[in-house]
């Protein structure tokens, strides 16, 4: 396993669930990264897209559609949409193309200079835990984190050019863990029938390893600057659907009302 080195130096933040960042680093609140956007559109002009644990994709079967076509909320492609009732599965990411989501969701416009670093940010760990510290509700099915809740959070700031560093890298690690499951249903063939359970436990090791490298990547915890990136084909995250047989249902379905 690859060994990673720290920053040079850090400071405090006075941030309670992210203590620390590399000294060249800043913090800055949501809002000041990111619009909300809420304009309101119906399913007939803007197709239906699902926010999943994937990212934003286009509106899955086992989605539960809404009874209210004509009430969505409009997405441009580049927006960051993230599901307030995700309850830390990490129902998020930016949208490739444009489309509508369910009033549940929150949907961001990024300001000038707010990079896609900021996908791997928003769906990390450590964020999830924070967006959802920062939410109310009666019970865990119910709980919501609201934007007006969400756009004070702070959050770690790396210079431009390096968020472009650790987009690039944490590209090529997410194109290698992905690649490790096609590769494993392949070779396994047949005995991926009588060994689910084994196999299940494997993708859970790589998914868990995967999460921790992203955060401490995206909170500065570790410094990646230093590393050379090899050629690589970019795979994009597991598509649920080719997985279904070894993930849960309830993962798989998408976060519509």
């Amino acid at each position: 396993m690859t060994k990673y080195i720290t920053y040079p130096g850090y400071k405090e933040t006075g941030v309670s669930w992210i203590p620390s960042i590399p000294s060249n680093w800043e913090m800055k609140k949501i809002n000041e990264l990111f619009v909300e956007r809420r304009e309101k559109c119906s399913d007939a002009e803007y197709k239906p897209l699902s926010v999943t644990k994937f990212g934003v994709l286009p509106q899955l079967d086992t989605a539960v559609k809404t009874k209210d076509g004509d009430n969505r909320k409009k997405v441009l492609k580049g927006d960051f949409v993230i599901n307030s009732r995700s309850d830390r599965r990490g129902s998020s990411g930016f949208s490739p193309s444009d489309g509508s989501v369910s009033l549940i969701n929150i949907v961001l416009c990024p300001r000038k200079d707010t990079s896609l670093y900021f996908h791997y940010l928003l769906r990390s760990h450590t964020f999830i835990e924070e967006f959802y510290r920062n939410g109310r509700g009666i019970v865990a099915d119910l709980w919501t984190t609201r934007f007006s809740e969400m756009k004070n959070i702070y959050v770690p700031v790396p210079p431009i050019t390096e968020q472009v560093q650790i987009l690039e890298f944490l590209r090529w690690k997410t194109s290698v863990f992905n690649g490790l499951i096609p590769e494993k249903a392949i070779t396994k063939g047949n005995i991926i029938a009588s060994s689910k359970s084994l196999l299940a436990r494997e993708m859970m090791l790589i998914d868990e390893y995967r999460t921790s490298l992203i955060s401490a990547v995206v909170t500065g915890e570790i410094d990646i600057q230093g590393i050379d990136i090899p050629e690589y084909e970019f795979v994009e995250d597991v598509d649920p659907d080719d997985f279904s047989d070894g993930v849960e249902d309830e993962d798989l379905e998408a976060e519509e009302i």
